[in-house]
């Protein structure tokens, strides 16, 4: 069984994203496109004043080191961990809060995951770019959502 505990920023306690993980954890790695986004106009459409500007599609507010976006394929609230993060406040780990229009399985090369990464400034966000990464996918659901293999928590 995998335990995850985590606290967004702002939550009340600290602002620090809290990350405790069992290194039994079993895991779903695969590649994905990961790419980032902001809040604002430029990846949303939405300005500062919109009644929805950064809540996600699943209510919450968007929270930097916490927030990512997926395709349908996987719910709300998933655990994924990406390595490239590791030296991050979240120490790589990451909540699936968000969908989004661009963020679906891609058809070149077929079956390939999008990931959307929140981030608090556009010039942050345009600076990361583009990347092809490996990321865990935890398995929340009592069964492995992609093709792909099964891996131990990388420590």
């Amino acid at each position: 069984m995998c335990i995850i505990a985590d606290e967004p920023a702002g939550s009340g306690r600290d602002n620090n994203v809290n990350v405790e993980v069992n290194i039994n954890c079993k895991m779903q790695e695969i590649t994905a496109i990961v790419t980032a986004y902001t809040a604002g106009q430029e990846s949303t459409g939405k300005t500062r004043n919109h009644r929805l500007y950064g809540i996600t599609a699943s209510g919450l507010s968007v929270t930097e080191y916490y927030t990512i976006a997926m395709d349908k394929s996987v719910p709300f609230g998933t655990k994924v961990y990406i390595p490239y993060f590791k030296d991050a406040p979240n120490k790589g780990w990451f909540t699936v809060t968000d969908r989004g229009g661009a963020i679906r399985l891609s058809k070149k090369p077929k079956g390939v995951h999008k990931v959307d990464i929140y981030m608090s400034s556009y010039a942050e966000a345009k600076r990361f770019g583009r990347k092809e990464l490996t990321i865990y996918i935890m398995d929340n659901q009592g069964g492995l959502y992609f093709n792909g293999k099964s891996s131990e928590f990388p420590m």
